[in-house]
């Protein structure tokens, strides 16, 4: 079981299968080269997060998402606030309310054009220097 006068004679009676393997204790930089590089490389990967791209698409239906729920709250506020004052509230008429009241919600949003992190953050300098 010995490999160049390396190793036991006989695996006999040393509870190991005898197997010879290479020293990796003494080794030159340049054999660790390719570990260096590759520790670094994943080091690098960590530390850097990826930026995200969102659809537009997404963007545009979380917006319409956020208006559908401020014109139910606004719905809620109008049907509360008739029956506190006593009267029976008039669906019609709350409905066309919380319709103008949608419609202005989208209008007010400015289209979205930027796909990612990077774009909106320029974009929210721009607007703040002004």
């Amino acid at each position: 079981m010995s490999y160049n006068g390396i190793g036991l004679k006989s695996a006999k009676g040393s509870s190991t299968s005898g197997h010879v393997q290479s020293s990796l204790a003494h080794n030159s930089r340049a054999n660790n080269k390719n570990y260096l590089v590759r520790k670094q490389a994943t080091a690098l990967k960590k530390t850097v997060t990826p930026i995200k791209k969102k659809h537009i698409s997404m963007l545009e239906h979380s917006k319409k998402r956020q208006a559908l729920l401020e014109t139910e709250h606004y719905k809620q506020s109008l049907i509360a606030h008739n029956k506190s004052t006593g009267k029976d509230p008039d669906m019609d008429e709350i409905e066309q309310k919380c319709k103008v009241y949608k419609q202005k919600l989208l209008d007010a949003h400015e289209p979205i054009t930027y796909t990612s992190r990077i774009d909106r953050d320029q974009d929210a300098s721009t607007k703040e220097s002004k």
